[in-house]
């Protein structure tokens, strides 16, 4: 197992906050687990 330090900077007017909201795909947490997921190879 590996660790890995991320520091996210980012605009966010485009998206509709950090947290997930529900089915929102449209906040940071989303895009963040989703490209997590295709790093790790499984579900984060």
């Amino acid at each position: 197992m590996s660790n890995y330090k991320l520091t996210v900077q980012y605009d966010g007017t485009r998206y509709r906050g950090w947290q997930r909201l529900g089915d929102a795909e449209n906040t940071i947490q989303f895009k963040l687990e989703n490209v997590l997921t295709l790093f790790a190879g499984e579900p984060v």
